[in-house]
Formats: structure tokens, C-alpha cells, sequence
């Protein structure tokens, strides 16, 4: 019957040889089932002779019959047209095979009963080991999706969000299925517009990279760092993939640092403004646009009492949230809860007011919803006073807890107290109409210098504050040229346009805000900010000069340009040491008379590894690495806390290398402790002082943060190292993975292109490893997946390179050989070195491997190529017994 259905030049025979298909042909009256000789070269069974379903049932997997019977069932039934299955079949070697199985009736008898079935078998072993790849692979990457630092959220096109990994979760405060059931468009909806460079919803084609403020689940508003890159999943669908980095607390020192550099410029601008105010009102509306532009405030308002009613009313607002007025209730009557707030007792006590936590504050209580509407978090108020009594407040509301520090609050009362002397001068003048002692005052007073001088750049009039700022007595300015305080190279510039400006009355300067350099009576130059005007006086054409010494202003500038720079580097791909660098140049740059080291410690024993100081002698920092912590170099303490020595030659924990020190001129020094988030000592800030002397109030705040900016630029380095060595190493193992496998191949088989010699490929599969995993389970597999890892490394020749493919299936890579010799000798060793007893778990394991080898370009002109017939030739040493090797002939992909 078989010979009937598969002779030679049948159509079963023709079919099943051309496209590799086992025929089989089931007579289910009697019970027999013939098979073509396909059935022999996939599952090594005889064809010859019928078999029965029984028989054909023994040698499928117990867990492939019950899906197999009931595809077949439904068919007989003549439910389905087909039946369709996927099966795995015994070998006769005792190896699964995988096979999937079509077929139909194609005959019943008078009954209507099925008669004969006509079915077909495909070999889809290659498919099925694919898929477990894959699987694996994809396990890989969801670790390495859940173990990532920064926050990631995988999303479609759409914003819709479809994972996110713990770390986004921890950093939003929502869970994974709160995240996707917000998608992008329910967080943008949190996010502070008014503070993002990039939002969200901008992230959803391309890679992208920018900055956004959003609100976490708890209301804490969060600053992170987003980027975005789009892929396509297997499936073929588009994905983009975002990456969130919390930068809260750099953009918090970085923001602090311009606010201050700003409210510096506001201070300035303020006391212009009291100068050219002729009104109260145009003051205070002058002073509250001011204040908002440059310190940020969500509302800034002059609230002025009726001490008659005790109503309080806003003269004039200015910030985004004024809205906050029309609907806040605030007295001065401390019998009701209006009046028990931050400024009706600010204006009651004539003291500042300063609440960090305007939306839990108990004092604040009828409050607190209309202020989460506004986002205000933080409020300070300030009293005016007019002639010694209290008029209003300056009140500020800003969207961050904890906004008003010390160094801020002080300038915002120098604000108030300069507004109050405005206040009080403005009386002064409206009393004294406009006679010229009411200037006098005015400009006497100011803290800004003032000072006219005439068309011939004469001085006739210089305040107390000019003088101040200068260093020259009043009687010594007075008739002399403007020149005495200008640098020499500026003075022609000068006065070529006075001269330009008298003859055509075009100004080449802006006379509102022009930054110059200064010069003072001791020698030193310095930025000053100058503004002008015009007038005739008695007759005479004079021209004013408004002047105030921007040196802080400036040094502020410089600093959140180096730190905003800084910060770039950080997050960009800018090696370390070069980050580091930058570092030390802004801390010289800023502190005086001083030099910068970095220090780094190694990890498994605290001790220093490296360092960065690129203004040191290479003697003296080499010296300086070689010292161990609390012996004569660093000191313990240095590790947890900052530390300040004034004098190295008066302290005696120094004594060692005060004499080295002294060589190169460094007389003092400080150290300064950089931590982890986690609080782990990562390295140590060095400042070598060329004078005995103390910390500066200025280096003492700037220090500080200049620590977290080293800590977090280390940190970053370290997570992105960590990522790298993930994307191209068999996490299990430590040995590269398929995917740094397959370019170092590609890389070796160029080179031989290019140089006309050879790359060999030992691919090597351990012998019956699965019993392992089956009866003493995958955490003893994995540990002698490890040995193995461990003894392929040490058998190889250090050109050869081992790496993992995935499941028990490793590969070795050989160049610059001469002869098979090698190679054999290769396979010898490493089916040596496996077949030694292994000792795991206080148990002895005995394994063997068989290796299939092919060699580039003989056995194939590509990679794929390649692989595939070291992986045939492997498999032919498992038919021949196991535990040896063969090399790939052409005979294989015949057979």
C-alpha cells in the first residue's frame, strides 16, 4: 500500500520531495496509516511499513494529543475543513522534534462516515528554537527595562502609554496602570508649560531630547530630563520609547542661582524706579512688574490697608495667577480666620512673614483649595512703611515649597525697605514740590551712584553712593575729568562719542542699561552698569549718569552659564574626565588664588583610583593618589563631612607632605565630600589655597552645590555604563551575547575579506542539559551554565572569543589560525575541559557538549550562512553519539 501511495513517480512522492513535507494517508477502516520516506529523514522512524493511529500516538507528546484529537475530531465531525496542528514527535534518537500537521477527509463511506484521510507533516524545529531566542531575548531586555535608574515609558504613536518600568512609577508616584490609563495626555495635563523646554505631548515622533516640569501623583512638582526614541516592535507596529531623568535637584540649584542673578537686577532696577516714580502708584505698579519678571512669582501685589475698615485691597498685581485676587478674602482682623494669615499678621506685627508651606500651613487654612488651584506653594510678605508706619505689604506667592531661603528673603526685605524709602522720599518731594533739595535727598540717599558731568565730560555733581563705589573722596571728583574713573583704553572711545553724539544726536551706546568697566582710585577694574539721561540746569546741558557695581551680578551670570554648560555635558554623551575638567575651571574661575583636584574613589575598597586636575603638577597629584585616607593624605572625616585646613604647616595631621605642599606653593586646602543618592561616598573635592586662609560666605554656598553637580555627573556616568554593558553581554553568564556576537563576527569575517585568510566557528551545544533544568531546575541549570561560561574562557586562546547564543547554546570564534590542526585542537580542549566533573550545589554533575565547526569563507560567504552549517554539523555530531566534533562538508545540507 505505501509502495502504491509513494512509489518513486507518485504524486505524493514528487510533492514531499520537492517542498520537504512528510505525506501520510490514514485508512480509518481498517486502521492503517502510511507514510512517506519523509517521515524517515525528519523523525529517523521506518516508512516501509504501515503503522497504526496507536502507534503513531505512542511517539507524540503527551501534551500535543488532546490538542491534536480534537483538531482531528472536529474534522470527522465535518465541523472543520481541515485540521491544524502543531505537534512534538519522538525522535528515534529520544530528541523532540517539533512538526505541524494539516490534513483532511477526503473520502467517507455510505454512512457519511470519514473513510481516509490525507494529511501532511513540516519540520518547524527552526521556528520553534527562533521563537525561544526570542523569548529570551525579550526576558533580557524587560530586565534590563525594569532594573534602568531613569524612568521609561513604552508608548504608541498616539500617546497612548502601554508599560512603564518601576523606575518612571517611583519617579511619578502613579503606578504602571495608573500611567497607562493617563497616557501622555493625562500627564501633560500636570505639566507646568511655563517651565518645560520640550512637553510631552512634543515627544511622540523622532528622537528628541528636552526638559519638563510636571506634578507627581502627591502634588510635588518634579523637573526631569526627557528623551525619546521611536522603533518598531516585532509585530511591525511603531513604538516610542521615553526616557525620564529627575534633574529636580540640579535645576533646583540652577534656577536658585538665576533667580538670585535676576532679583540682583531687580534690586537695581527697583531703585531706578524710585528715583523716576512721580507717584506712589507708578511705584508700586513698577516695582510688582519688576519683582514678577525677575524672581519668577506666580503673583506678585501691593496690598494696601484701611486701617478705618480693616479691609485690606491690591493697589496693583502683576504674574500669571492675578486671578488668585479675585476670589482670596484677606483682613487684618485678627478675630476672624481672613485676618489670622501671613499678611494680615505681616502688616499687624510690621514684621516679615515668610510661610513655606502655604497649602498645609494651619494659619492658612481658607486657603488652601483656592491656592492648589494656582499652584501656590510658598509665600513671603514684606511691610511698607511710610513715615514710620505700616501702609501695605509687598506679598509674593511662589509655585515651590521651601522658595524663600535666607540669602533671597534678605534681598526681597532690602526690595521693601528701598521701596519704603522711596515711599518716604516720595512724601518728601510732594511736600517739598520739586524743589531742587528734594533731589538732593533723593539722589544723596540712593544706593546706586549718581553723578552729572557737563559736555566737556566735567564732573559737577557725585553722591555718597558714586563715592562709595569708587573709592574717591567727594572733593577730589568734583571739576575733574570722568576720565579718573574710566580705564585708559576706554577713555578716547568716550569721548569721540560725546563729541559724535553733540554734533548729530546719535547714541552709540544704549543709555538705558550700557555695562561698562570701571575704574577704582586703588588700580582694580570692575563691571559696573551705567544708565543715562539729559537735562538742562541753570542754563546748562548736563548729562546724569545712574551707576551700581554689577561684580556680583556678573560673577552670578558667569556662574549659572558655567553650571547651565555643565549640566549639558552631563547629559549628553561628553566623557567624564572632561566634565570633571569643566568643573574645576568654574570653581577656579569663581574662587581666587585657587586650584582644584577631584578625586575618585574605586568602589569595592573605598581607596582613590583616579583623579582630575589638570592645573596640578603631575608629581604633587600622583603623590597625593598614592595616600590612603586618614594617612597623611585625606582624612576620614573628609569622606562624610567637609573639612577646612587654613594653614597645612600649623596642622599636625599634615606634617607629612606639608614640605611637598609648600614646594609648590599651596598653603591651605579643603575637602569636600561627594556623595550618592543613596549616600555612598563617591569622591572628594580637593581646593588648594596658594594663602592660609578661611572659607569664604560665598565659597560655603557655592561649594555645596557644586558637590551635587560632581556627584550627579559620576552617578549619570556610571548608569549609562551599567545600560552599555547590558545591550551587549549574556546578563546570566558575563560573555557576550548574540547581538555582540553577531558583530564581532561580521567585523572578523570583513577582515579576513580584506587580509584573504580564514575565520573558524566552533558552535557547541550541551549534551542533554535539559534533564538538568527538568529535574533539579533552572536556579541549578543556571549555575552550571556559569562553570561552563567560566571553563569556555579559560580553554580558549586569548584571540578566541566565547559567547552565549542563549538556552545551553555557546559558540567560539577563532582567527589568525594556519591549519584545521588548530581548530581541532580548539574543539579537543574545550570538549575536555567540559567533560571534567563539575561540582555545584554540593553535587557532581558530568557533562558532554558536541561541537559543530565552519570555517569563512569555505563553509559560507556570510555569517547567517556560516552559522547555520556550524549549527548542521553540530547536530550530525549528536547523531553520531554525542561528545565530539565534526567539521561542516557539503554531504550535510544534502542529507
Amino acid at each position: 500500500m505505501s509502495d502504491h501511495y509513494f512509489g518513486s513517480d507518485t504524486l505524493f512522492s514528487t510533492l514531499a520531495e520537492s517542498i520537504g513535507l512528510i505525506a501520510m494517508v490514514w485508512e480509518l477502516e481498517p486502521d492503517i496509516i502510511h507514510l512517506s520516506e519523509q517521515w524517515t529523514a525528519l523523525t529517523g522512524h521506518p516508512s516501509a511499513d504501515p503503522i497504526s493511529s496507536a502507534q503513531l500516538r505512542k511517539i507524540i507528546h503527551s501534551d500535543d494529543l488532546m490538542v491534536m484529537n480534537d483538531a482531528i475530531l472536529r474534522c470527522l465531525k465535518g465541523s472543520d475543513h481541515f485540521y491544524d496542528a502543531e505537534v512534538r514527535v519522538l525522535h528515534r534518537n529520544g530528541e523532540w522534534i517539533w512538526l505541524a500537521a494539516r490534513g483532511r477527509v477526503v473520502e467517507r463511506n455510505a454512512e457519511h462516515r470519514a473513510a481516509r484521510i490525507v494529511a501532511s507533516f513540516l519540520d518547524i524545529g527552526h521556528r520553534k528554537r527562533a521563537e525561544l531566542i526570542l523569548s529570551e531575548s525579550e526576558q533580557r531586555y524587560r530586565a534590563m527595562f525594569n532594573i534602568s535608574p531613569h524612568g521609561i515609558l513604552l508608548t504608541k504613536p498616539d500617546g497612548e502609554i502601554l508599560s512603564a518600568n518601576p523606575a518612571a512609577c517611583l519617579l511619578t508616584g502613579y503606578s504602571e496602570a495608573e500611567l497607562i490609563h493617563l497616557g501622555h495626555a493625562g500627564l501633560s495635563k500636570s505639566a507646568d508649560t511655563a517651565r518645560s523646554s520640550l512637553p510631552l505631548t512634543g515627544l511622540q515622533m523622532g528622537s528628541r531630547n528636552g526638559q519638563a516640569s510636571l506634578f507627581r501623583k502627591d502634588g510635588v512638582r518634579l523637573d526631569v530630563a526627557l528623551s525619546s526614541a521611536t522603533f518598531t516592535d516585532q509585530s511591525g507596529a511603531m513604538r516610542i520609547s521615553v526616557m525620564l531623568q529627575d534633574i529636580t535637584d540640579s535645576i533646583a540649584t540652577e534656577r536658585k542661582l538665576q533667580r538670585l542673578a535676576r532679583l540682583y537686577d531687580a534690586r537695581s532696577r527697583c531703585n531706578q524706579a524710585i528715583i523716576q516714580s512721580k507717584t506712589p502708584q507708578a511705584l508700586y505698579e513698577a516695582v510688582c512688574k519688576i519683582v514678577a519678571e525677575c524672581g519668577d512669582f506666580g503673583l506678585a501685589w501691593v496690598a494696601l490697608v484701611d486701617w478705618q475698615t480693616r479691609q485690606i485691597k491690591p493697589s496693583c498685581s502683576e504674574g500669571r495667577e492675578r486671578a488668585y485676587l479675585h476670589s482670596a478674602k484677606i483682613s487684618i482682623d485678627p478675630t476672624i480666620p481672613a485676618g489670622c494669615g501671613p499678611l494680615g499678621r505681616a502688616i499687624r506685627e510690621s514684621r516679615n512673614i515668610i510661610c513655606e508651606d502655604f497649602q498645609n500651613a494651619p494659619s492658612t487654612a481658607p486657603w488652601h483649595a483656592l491656592a492648589g488651584i494656582h499652584h501656590f506653594r510658598a509665600i513671603a510678605v514684606f511691610p511698607l512703611q511710610q513715615t514710620g508706619q505700616t501702609i501695605g505689604a509687598l506679598t509674593l506667592y511662589a509655585s515651590d515649597k521651601d522658595y524663600f531661603d535666607a540669602q533671597l528673603v534678605e534681598l526681597l526685605a532690602e526690595i521693601a525697605r528701598d521701596i519704603s524709602f522711596g515711599l518716604d522720599n516720595l512724601q518728601r518731594d510732594i511736600a517739598l514740590s520739586s524743589s531742587e533739595a528734594r533731589f538732593r535727598t533723593l539722589w544723596e540717599t540712593s544706593t546706586d551712584g549718581i553723578l552729572m558731568m557737563t559736555q566737556e565730560s566735567i564732573i559737577r555733581y557725585a553722591n555718597p553712593a558714586l563715592e562709595t563705589l569708587y573709592g574717591h573722596p567727594g572733593d577730589q571728583l568734583l571739576g575733574k575729568s570722568i576720565a579718573m574713573l574710566q580705564p585708559a583704553r576706554f577713555r578716547t572711545s568716550h569721548d569721540e562719542g560725546i563729541r559724535r553724539f553733540l554734533r548729530s544726536g546719535r547714541r552709540m551706546l544704549n543709555w538705558r542699561g550700557a555695562s561698562v568697566v570701571a575704574l577704582h582710585a586703588d588700580g582694580h577694574e570692575f563691571p559696573m552698569e551705567i544708565s543715562f539721561s539729559e537735562a538742562v540746569i541753570d542754563g546748562e546741558r548736563l548729562f546724569i549718569d545712574f551707576m551700581r557695581d554689577i561684580t556680583e551680578r556678573k560673577r552670578a551670570n558667569d556662574l549659572v552659564s558655567h553650571q547651565n554648560a555643565i549640566l549639558k555635558m552631563i547629559t549628553s554623551s561628553v566623557e567624564l574626565p572632561i566634565t570633571l575638567a569643566a568643573v574645576n575651571q568654574m570653581i577656579e574661575g569663581q574662587v581666587s588664588d585657587t586650584t582644584c583636584c577631584i578625586q575618585g574613589l574605586h568602589e569595592s575598597d573605598g581607596s582613590f583610583s583616579w583623579q582630575v586636575a589638570e592645573n596640578l603638577p603631575e608629581s604633587f597629584t600622583h603623590f597625593m593618589l598614592q595616600l590612603p585616607t586618614g594617612k597623611a593624605g585625606l582624612p576620614d572625616t573628609a569622606l562624610d563631612a567637609a573639612r577646612v585646613v587654613a594653614d597645612l604647616e600649623c596642622d599636625p595631621d599634615y606634617a607629612a607632605h606639608a614640605l611637598l605642599a609648600r614646594e609648590y606653593g599651596i598653603r591651605g586646602t579643603s575637602f569636600w565630600p561627594v556623595q550618592g543618592r543613596q549616600g555612598q561616598s563617591l569622591a572628594v573635592l580637593v581646593l588648594y589655597h596658594h594663602g592660609s586662609r578661611a572659607i569664604s560666605e560665598f565659597e560655603q554656598c557655592l561649594l555645596p552645590s557644586v558637590v551635587d553637580l560632581i556627584g550627579l555627573a559620576i552617578e549619570n556616568r556610571k548608569s549609562d555604563e551599567r545600560i552599555r554593558y547590558l545591550a551587549h553581554h549574556d546578563d546570566l553568564t558575563g560573555l557576550p551575547n548574540r547581538a555582540r556576537f553577531m558583530q564581532e563576527l561580521t567585523l572578523a569575517t570583513a577582515r579576513a575579506a580584506r587580509g584573504g585568510h580564514q575565520v573558524g566557528l566552533l558552535f557547541l551545544d550541551l549534551d542533554r542539559f535539559k534533564n538538568i533544568n527538568d529535574t533539579l531546575g533552572h536556579h541549578t541549570g543556571d549555575a552550571v551554565l556559569r562553570e561552563v561560561a567560566n571553563r569556555l574562557r579559560h580553554a580558549v586562546r586569548e584571540v578566541d572569543m566565547v559567547a552565549r547564543l542563549g538556552g545551553d547554546e555557546f559558540v567560539v570564534m577563532a582567527e589568525n589560525f594556519f591549519d584545521l590542526a588548530t581548530l581541532t585542537g580548539i574543539a579537543q580542549k574545550l570538549i575536555e575541559q567540559i567533560s571534567q566533573p563539575m561540582d555545584i550545589e554540593a553535587q557532581e554533575f558530568h557533562l558532554t557538549v558536541s561541537i559543530g565547526i565552519s570555517i569563512y569563507p569555505v563553509d559560507g560567504s556570510d555569517i547567517h550562512t556560516l552559522i547555520k552549517n556550524a549549527d548542521m554539523a553540530m547536530y550530525r555530531v549528536k547523531e553520531l553519539g554525542r561528545n565530539s566534533h565534526q567539521f561542516y562538508d557539503e554531504q550535510m545540507s544534502a542529507g
